[in-house]
């Protein structure tokens, strides 16, 4: 910044007097003093420029046409609307990290928040959240102290960058480079904008205290949760979710079977839509109808019982062995189970079938439209098979 605005000084001047020297002064420029313009002051100054290596790598060119229109603007008659050109804002890859508290209260947080909304690449530094609150709670505190919730962004809760470059009172302003080394910090300031000068002057390292400090009303938010963890009974909280399983577990009450039955459930699906693979070919059209069984062959059985009622649970024991020898695989499906047993009485149920018991779905309800108990589900080449037991005592 410092060596662009040099180069346009320089470059203005020297073309003003060179202009001035070999032209007539347009009106109103005519009055002005023939020695401002002195070819070995500007020379001086000049030589001044260069041997200081401000100007080492600076291609002045772009300058000195900016100059000369400036120039021509006036030489024109436009000096009454002269307008320098804008200088580029720098692009800087400094990283600036404001550190703040609650305790720094609605006035200090405002502050705060203005001076980094005016910053490219800053970001509001919370250590954590208040004793007794969650994370939805402190950031809503948060969103409470700012007088435009909508403004407030960059803001991050992250101990970790406390610890890293030792911040323990707030508020604090530490830049870093690319790397993420500390190049200039100061303590007691809401807004970088005076450390952010003092970099720009060629200034660098630990300032010191410019202002007022104060404690950080925040704990570390992974020390905080390190220390609620410990507090977590975990036993206790493992029993009360299995008592909690029973509990809200959704059981089917459905009828026994009062005589034996068999359905044929057809699993064909209507193709309403053609149907295209990734690659945009189609591989089902409208109005094609496909079985599933067709394609992949029902190899097991499935088995919906009660065994709440002593003569399905029975049945299903009796049944068993000769069903595993038949069918590549047998399901057995419960409808109820006593919750007032819980995982005990699970664990028995398995214990005397010496086979995994799974829990009634609305899917496999829906799908295999199970009317009654026991039922078991079967299938042929083309359909799904419904039996339905009438068990006696």
């Amino acid at each position: 910044m410092i060596r662009s605005s040099v180069a346009h000084i320089l470059c203005f001047n020297l073309v003003f007097w060179f202009s001035s020297a070999s032209t007539a002064t347009p009106e109103g420029l005519e009055n002005l003093e023939r020695d401002t313009f002195n070819s070995e002051q500007y020379l001086e100054f000049a030589e001044q420029i260069k041997s200081s290596g401000i100007t080492e790598n600076i291609d002045i060119s772009e300058y000195r046409d900016e100059a000369r229109n400036i120039y021509n603007q006036a030489l024109n008659g436009d000096l009454g609307e002269l307008k320098l050109p804008d200088q580029p804002i720098e692009k800087r890859s400094d990283k600036v990290f404001i550190f703040a508290s609650l305790s720094l209260g609605k006035v200090g947080i405002n502050k705060i928040i203005a001076g980094a909304n005016s910053i490219e690449n800053s970001v509001i530094v919370f250590r954590g959240i208040p004793k007794g609150m969650n994370l939805g709670e402190g950031i809503l505190k948060i969103k409470q102290l700012a007088n435009n919730p909508d403004s407030l962004r960059n803001i991050i809760i992250d101990p970790t960058i406390f610890t890293r470059y030792a911040v323990e009172t707030v508020p604090q302003i530490v830049i870093t480079d690319e790397s993420g080394k500390s190049i200039a910090r100061v303590k007691g300031l809401n807004t970088p904008g005076w450390l952010m000068s003092q970099i720009e002057n060629g200034n660098f390292g630990d300032f010191g205290a410019k202002g007022v400090q104060v404690e950080i009303l925040e704990p570390d938010l992974i020390e905080e949760a390190k220390r609620r963890m410990a507090l977590i009974d975990w036993d206790e909280k493992k029993k009360a979710a299995a008592e909690r399983f029973w509990s809200n577990q959704k059981f089917y009450s459905i009828p026994s079977a009062d005589e034996d039955k068999t359905r044929e459930l057809d699993p064909s699906i209507y193709i309403s839509d053609n149907i295209a693979g990734a690659n945009g070919e189609i591989i089902a059209r409208k109005g094609d109808v496909i079985n599933p069984l067709h394609i992949r062959p029902f190899d097991q059985v499935v088995v919906v019982f009660n065994p709440t009622k002593k003569r399905e649970f029975e049945f299903v024991s009796r049944m068993l062995n000769g069903l595993k020898s038949r069918y590549g695989k047998v399901v057995l499906i419960a409808t109820e189970l006593e919750k007032e047993s819980g995982w005990d009485g699970y664990k028995e149920l398995t214990d005397s079938l010496e086979s995994p018991v799974y829990m009634l779905t609305s899917d496999v309800y829906t799908r295999f439209k199970i009317e009654k108990t026991p039922t078991m589900v079967s299938a042929n080449q083309d359909y799904f098979i419904i039996d339905e037991y009438k068990v006696v005592e």
